[in-house]
């Protein structure tokens, strides 16, 4: 979520208030402590410019390491 975020140049205070979520939770979501309810999958992946699943995947990816 981090690389697809600084890709678009955006701070997680941006993709905070562009998802409703608090700063802190993005970054809890960044870091691997909180995982995300499948609504806020959805609002991080409009945000971001990418598809849901393509989202799942990159933490899908990081998780199995």
């Amino acid at each position: 979520m981090r690389t697809y975020r600084l890709e678009k140049g955006m701070t997680q205070e941006q993709l905070s208030e562009q998802v409703e979520a608090v700063r802190s939770h993005i970054c809890m979501l960044e870091s691997g402590k909180n995982q995300p309810s499948l609504t806020m999958v959805f609002r991080l992946a409009a945000a971001l410019g990418v598809k849901p699943g393509e989202l799942m995947g990159a933490v899908a990816a990081r998780l199995e390491k």
